[in-house]
């Protein structure tokens, strides 16, 4: 697996690396690009996590806010 630092994944990104990392990839973008679609400040990326002492794994993530209302208010909640 490549090594990546926290890379924001553009649409050619997530197509060439879900594959590699999953097993079911299609099902894995499609739930990227629905959740993407309905919410845009959201935006996959790989983060490098150490799972056990000296073993690094890539995962992504889904990073930003999500609007949420609250008393009338709608809030951007991280």
């Amino acid at each position: 697996m490549d090594d990546f630092e926290d890379i924001d994944l553009g649409p050619i990104w997530l197509e060439e690396t879900v594959p590699k990392m999953f097993a079911e990839p299609q099902n894995v973008l499609t739930q990227i690009r629905q959740t993407t679609s309905e919410y845009p400040s959201l935006v996959p990326q790989i983060h490098k996590c150490e799972i056990k002492p000296g073993i690094f794994q890539n995962l992504i993530c889904i990073d930003g806010t999500l609007p949420i209302m609250y008393r009338g208010a709608v809030f951007n909640i991280p």
